[in-house]
């Protein structure tokens, strides 16, 4: 199915309809992919990594085959408050891992998060505050900045670890909030705090995201931060969500 818009008309399949029309019976079938085919395939065998308690919403992996997994994640149109999860990260060793046909019998295991006494008893204290969706990772020096998009209530954050993959600690190091980091959804770091980042939603109501989602409306933007302030670097964006970059050519 063809969708060709003139501004005032919406022409599909050689047959002229109004906006309102597309709105309401074309754009749903759009979303919902009905007018796609898709074929199947089979890249290999699926397994499941034991030891991860909640959903999995994001995995970073390190050059030498570790793995860090956030976890907890949590977003619906019933309150955070009523929703009894803890956010965790967690680790994983593939380079360990000789054969993936064979069953994985090691389990993920949890990276403990480290706070000072400042930090646990401000905003963010690890219980309850900690939300955490995307991360992404800098490693210079064998030093492993992580950066972890922490989205609560009352805002949205990004928390800033330094990881210790032979202790599974993550100590933290500092909390960026910034007024365009507002419904962050994915993250690249690509030097000392210093990354990319996409605000899939406009609005922070749970109710106005899922209208963003079902009208399709371009309200998301891809911002950049360069360590001390944030810029806009592409707005008017439909709900965008995975974001990716070659750290070789940055």
């Amino acid at each position: 199915m063809q969708v060709k818009s003139t501004g005032r008309w919406y022409i599909i399949s050689r047959r002229k309809y109004t906006k309102e029309e597309y709105v309401i019976f074309f754009r749903p079938k759009l979303i919902l992919d009905y007018n796609k085919k898709i074929y199947d395939h089979v890249p290999g065998p699926c397994q499941k990594i034991d030891g991860i308690r909640f959903s999995v919403t994001d995995v970073e992996l390190l050059p030498d085959g570790h793995a860090i997994i956030s976890s907890g994640y949590h977003k619906t149109l019933i309150a955070d408050a009523k929703k009894k999860r803890k956010g965790r990260l967690y680790a994983y060793d593939f380079s360990s891992v000789q054969n993936l046909n064979k069953t994985l019998k090691q389990a993920a295991v949890e990276i403990k998060l480290i706070f000072d006494a400042t930090t646990t008893a401000s905003n963010f204290n690890g219980q309850g505050r900690f939300n955490p969706v995307a991360l992404s990772s800098f490693v210079s020096k064998n030093v492993i900045n992580l950066y972890v998009i922490n989205s609560i209530a009352d805002y949205d954050s990004v928390e800033c670890f330094i990881y210790d993959k032979n202790a599974k600690t993550a100590t933290h190091m500092k909390t960026i909030k910034d007024g365009n980091i507002y419904s962050a959804y994915d993250i690249q770091a690509y030097g000392p705090d210093k990354f990319f980042l996409t605000n899939q939603f406009y609005f922070r109501s749970r109710f106005l995201n899922l209208v963003e989602t079902y009208l399709l409306f371009n309200l998301g933007n891809l911002i950049h931060f360069d360590g001390k302030k944030s810029t806009i670097v592409d707005s008017r964006l439909t709900t965008p969500r995975g974001l990716a970059i070659d750290k070789n050519e940055t």
